[in-house]
């Protein structure tokens, strides 16, 4: 179905080029944006800052914005104030296309956004994180040897990132924000050199965030309704390698906390997952998660000193093993995957102790814990390991995933780099349909809302009508008038989404001749060539009464004051149609033996793109 609200989200040349660069290499694309629906609003984050839709109309529309700071698009748009001399940020970004590319735009710390209702809640970030830094100060380059002098403009943000609260009531009127400026003029004040290493988790009356400073990862509880105060704090463990300011692997991925029970469970990406008690804000227990090599290296040391760790070896990133994920806290058991481990895990929720863990094989995200069985997204499966045991339940070849799906009851909703999104049955893992872009655009991180279907890639976010819900809207307006030209044009758009050709063609041609609104012709006819191109792409014998029809669709004509810029966009989609007729009839009487005539339309196809490429599908 065509998108009822679409948002590019970046809008500087040169972030659209880095972008471009990034997402070149065959790999999974996940974007780190992750959108949020709240009552009729859309909030979603781009590489500007913070956008707010609504979603109540019937055209979603853009309701309020706020812009962050060091974002990418700021970083470039502020560039001669940010980076005079262009061998900081635009340097580190070079190195990161070369290495580790998915920095630039699987960035959770930052996409990842909570809400309790009344406040959003982000975290601020330097979007090109700095390479490690050095004692004084220099950022130290990748892949050669060289360093490089932040400006002062950026040097607080190599040091630190903030956690900002929007006010839902004041159209995203900023509120608070942490470091204020007395942290940074006092080296006693309580969030100094402070990261926070994700969205706060919002429980009752208060916020619950891990934080990191001088190596130190602590449970931070804040009032929110107090400009954030600081209510009180747990020390966690400390980071003895790959400090946030030495790697921007870690920092660009979100910590998740989880809730239940009341046990409040704290990964840390740095080797260890902790449980707390919330009431008497007491450690629980500590699990670690790196396996042990030859020779270890210590990476965390819990609190209080000795308990439940060994030395573990930490070998540096380039890019995370598992795409960031929440843990799952479901029938006293604990889920998760980290970005620095190699395996899923599940622990018992109440003393931490394994239950059982199954190492990574090809899989990329924990996509959820459903019906007992913990779901896995891989490179070119989905499978389902039993919540018991840990054993293999299901195994389904899907493709390339291009961002996190989304569940209901009995379904998991897997988007795909080939435009596709699947439905599989959780319980046996069958294929219960395939919906396709009709515009070949390849699906990002999905949610459902209120009837709507939201996808967020890398490069744009899109809202279409669920498909469900948009049938059953057609199907009441005929019920009313089988001869309503909007609904057959709608329920003819429906079918060819469907892959029912030969129903969409007949209810698009009824729209056509049951004096359809002259604005809405245009977009009938252009669904009427899509059908009958597939039907003839399908099966040329069968549907060759079809030619002629589709010929004449394949005719652009011009209409009455037609702009310059129209009539050239018009002339390529011209000859890009008449290439795929002539594709189309030389294959097809190639097929039937009628060679000579193959050969003709095989000529004229060559003689078409001579001078230039044409576009076929």
């Amino acid at each position: 179905l065509d998108p009822s609200y679409q948002s590019e989200l970046a809008q500087e040349s040169t972030t659209k080029s880095w972008l471009e660069q990034a997402t070149k290499p065959k790999t999974a694309l996940l974007s780190g944006f992750h959108p949020l629906a709240i009552g009729d609003k859309l909030i979603y984050r781009s590489y500007q800052g913070v956008h707010c839709v609504g979603l109540g109309n019937s055209k979603p529309e853009l309701v309020w914005e706020w812009k962050t700071d060091v974002s990418l698009d700021d970083l470039i748009r502020q560039r001669q104030s940010y980076d005079p001399t262009n061998q900081t940020v635009i340097s580190w970004a070079q190195q990161y296309l070369s290495v580790a590319p998915s920095l630039l735009y699987d960035n959770t710390t930052q996409g990842t956004m909570s809400t309790d209702g009344a406040y959003l809640y982000l975290i601020e970030d330097i979007a090109v994180p700095p390479p490690p830094i050095t004692p004084d100060g220099r950022a130290i380059m990748i892949n050669r040897d060289q360093q490089s002098t932040p400006s002062v403009q950026l040097q607080p943000w190599i040091r630190h990132n903030r956690l900002t609260a929007l006010d839902l009531a004041k159209e995203g009127k900023l509120d608070w924000s942490l470091p204020t400026i007395k942290d940074h003029e006092s080296t006693e004040a309580p969030f100094t050199d402070t990261f926070f290493l994700g969205a706060p988790l919002p429980l009752g009356d208060r916020l619950y965030v891990l934080a990191e400073a001088n190596a130190e990862i602590r449970l931070l509880c804040l009032d929110p309704a107090n400009k954030g105060a600081l209510d009180w704090s747990q020390p966690l463990c400390t980071v003895e390698s790959r400090k946030l300011t030495e790697d921007p692997v870690r920092r660009t991925q979100a910590v998740h906390l989880a809730y239940g029970e009341g046990i409040l469970v704290c990964p840390t990406n740095a080797g260890a997952i902790i449980g707390v008690d919330l009431l008497t804000r007491s450690l629980l227990w500590a699990h670690s998660y790196q396996e042990l090599s030859d020779n270890p290296v210590p990476m965390v040391q819990a609190f209080p000193a000795g308990r439940g760790f060994r030395q573990y070896s930490v070998q540096p990133l380039t890019q995370p093993t598992w795409a960031s994920s929440a843990p799952v806290i479901k029938d006293g058991r604990v889920v998760f995957t980290a970005p620095d481990g190699d395996s899923v895990h599940c622990l018992n929720l109440r003393d931490g102790t394994l239950a059982w863990k199954e190492r990574r094989a090809g899989d990329l995200y924990l996509a959820g814990v459903y019906r007992g069985k913990v779901l896995l997204a891989g490179r070119d499966v989905c499978r389902a390991l039993n919540l018991e045991d840990g054993t293999e339940v299901w195994k389904a070849e899907t493709g390339m995933p291009s961002g996190r799906g989304i569940a209901n009851a009995t379904t998991y909703f897997l988007p795909l780099k080939s435009g596709e999104v699947w439905a599989i049955d959780i319980d046996t893992g069958r294929i219960l349909g395939k919906s396709r872009s009709p515009r070949g655009e390849v699906p990002g991180n999905l949610i459902f809302h209120e009837g709507d279907v939201v996808s967020q890639g890398i490069t744009k976010l899109t809202v279409y009508p669920q498909l469900a819900v948009r049938e059953r809207e057609i199907s009441e307006s005929l019920v009313k008038d089988p001869t309503n030209p909007k609904g057959l044009l709608d329920r003819g758009e429906l079918r060819l989404h469907q892959g029912s050709l030969r129903s969409a063609v007949e209810d698009l041609r009824a729209s056509l001749k049951h004096d359809l609104a002259a604005d809405l012709q245009p977009r009938a006819r252009a669904k009427l060539y899509e059908a009958l191109a597939e039907l003839l792409e399908q099966d040329f014998a069968a549907n060759e009464e079809l030619l002629k029809e589709f010929e004449t669709l394949s005719v652009l004509p011009s209409p009455p004051g037609e702009s310059d810029t129209a009539r050239a966009a018009r002339e390529h989609e011209q000859r890009d149609r008449q290439a795929r007729l002539l594709r189309l009839l030389a294959r097809g009487r190639e097929s039937q033996g009628r060679l000579t005539e193959a050969f003709m339309a095989y000529m004229e196809f060559a003689n078409l793109g001579r001078d230039e490429l044409i576009a076929l599908p």
